[in-house]
């Protein structure tokens, strides 16, 4: 199965995106632009979280991929690591960035054991 893409993932709180999404995104611009593929921002949120993520178009993102479900109101990292291990393994991003927050921070080690 090849890998094409970069995925970043956003975080939102009190219904907004954090602004570590933004970086991201420009950091991921980079490697799309170097020939990684398409760049695309993934948030992880509650039912009715993307229209909070349209912002993300203007900023570089060719695609925003919104998992929405009532667990993800709040940051529980299992629920957000299968759920993102799943849609990794679904669509097979070459690179998959995450904030340098206490939740990327947190769910980056889950992710890979997930993968």
């Amino acid at each position: 199965m090849t890998t094409t893409g970069v995925w970043c993932v956003g975080e939102m709180r009190g219904g907004k995106l954090l602004s570590s999404a933004l970086e991201l995104l420009s950091a991921g611009k980079s490697l799309s632009e170097a020939g990684a593929g398409p760049l695309t921002l993934v948030v992880l949120a509650a039912p009715g979280a993307a229209p909070a993520v349209g912002e993300a178009a203007d900023r570089g993102a060719d695609n925003i991929l919104v998992l929405e479900a009532p667990a993800f109101a709040q940051f529980l990292d299992d629920a957000f690591a299968l759920a993102l291990a799943e849609a990794v393994r679904k669509q097979n991003p070459r690179v998959v960035l995450l904030p340098g927050s206490v939740m990327g921070r947190s769910l980056g080690p889950r992710l890979a054991v997930e993968l």
